[in-house]
């Protein structure tokens, strides 16, 4: 991705729960490329993600915790995104799709399960894709491609 004006790292302190060398890796080479950096906690109706808030808060990053299961924070996050041109990176499973369709319902965007064996997603991204938000922001995010038919 290229030319965007921030990154926003989704994390999560319950299951996938992020490492924070995930977020320190990409948060600096966004940095080193002049790409702004958003630190949003995900999931925080299981686990607010205390450690993690601590850290990048701290640090300086604008940091959100949301659940996008009961739309906490949804509402505060719109604006930290609305103008702008942000790109959702996380591991898989930590929300970034239910994220999108709790900023706009009228998505529906496909979510995977979590592997119960693994405890992280099962990895459904298979393209980048561009979502206009009706909050007015611009989301690029790797999505889920539908099912492929097979040819007759």
């Amino acid at each position: 991705m290229a030319n965007i004006d921030q990154l926003v790292v989704i994390a999560s302190g319950a299951i996938p729960k992020t490492d924070p060398f995930l977020i320190d890796r990409v948060a600096a080479i966004a940095e080193l490329k002049d790409c702004g950096v958003m630190v949003l906690l995900n999931k925080c109706d299981l686990d607010c993600a205390d450690a993690l808030y601590a850290i990048y808060a701290a640090a300086g990053f604008p940091t959100l915790r949301v659940s996008a299961e009961t739309g906490e924070g949804i509402e505060e996050l719109k604006p930290l995104i609305a103008g702008k041109l942000s790109a959702f990176t996380g591991n898989s499973g930590v929300g970034k799709s239910s994220i999108l369709n709790a900023l706009d319902p009228a998505f529906q965007l496909q979510v995977g399960d979590l592997s119960q064996a693994l405890g992280r997603g099962r990895h459904t991204t298979r393209h980048v894709e561009l979502f206009h938000l009706s909050c007015g922001a611009d989301v690029v995010d790797s999505r889920a491609s539908p099912p492929l038919r097979p040819m007759s």
